[in-house]
């Protein structure tokens, strides 16, 4: 990670340059990854944040290797002392083969709120679209993805948590939409112990299941 205090207090911003290498056999295979990134503060009221992602990934030693390139943007804010909080991102990526030859390109577009009804209560929304194009010589595939969400979650004391959340999805040429719920109850009868219970009409491999969690901190 690389930073420069002097010139973000000189311009107003934060901006930062992330850097990562991996290479083995000799090279053969290898990935490089790059993020610039750069963010502000809007009047103390939200904070936008601009990053573009650079990936070049050699997977095998006979493959070609995969360029992505892609930008995003994320805008986030609280309003009402923090009563109110909100998010929206916009996500755009290109896949090249052999640094040539472009075979996926997605964008995304993804929103959440969450609002505290009360000091132990809050309400969450959400919204997400997704379009992907996959090239396939000289034709191409489009698959548009939908996602709502609403959820709310209620913390009566330290020992117990419930959260009920609805989905709805809509995805594939044919428009097709499936709505499904899912719930979750925590107890904590002590601090080194806590369960959870999960429900969900697709939890498990698109079924509806239950699922209990068990943690147990030994030191506690």
């Amino acid at each position: 990670v690389l930073k420069s205090s002097a010139l973000n207090d000189w311009f107003g911003l934060d901006a930062g340059l992330r850097a990562a290498t991996l290479r083995r056999d000799g090279g053969d295979i290898y990935r490089y990854k790059v993020t610039p990134g750069v963010s502000r503060s809007l009047s103390g009221l939200a904070r936008l944040s601009v990053n573009y992602d650079y990936m070049l990934d050699k997977a095998a030693a006979k493959k070609a290797p995969l360029e992505k390139r892609g930008y995003s943007m994320l805008l986030d804010g609280s309003l009402q002392g923090g009563r109110l909080s909100w998010s929206g991102s916009y996500k755009t990526s290109s896949m090249f083969e052999d640094r040539l030859v472009l075979t996926r390109a997605v964008e995304a577009l993804d929103l959440k709120s969450r609002y505290l009804l009360r000091p132990a209560m809050h309400l969450e929304l959400s919204s997400a679209i997704k379009h992907e194009t996959r090239f396939r010589g000289a034709g191409q595939d489009l698959l548009i993805q939908k996602r709502y969400g609403a959820a709310i979650a209620w913390s009566p004391s330290q020992r117990y948590s419930l959260a009920f959340k609805l989905d709805s999805l809509q995805k594939g040429q044919r428009n097709r939409r499936d709505t499904y719920g899912s719930g979750t109850f925590t107890w904590t009868p002590r601090p080194a112990l806590e369960l959870t219970l999960d429900y969900g009409q697709q939890l498990v491999d698109g079924s509806a299941g239950l699922i209990l969690h068990t943690r147990f901190d030994i030191n506690g």
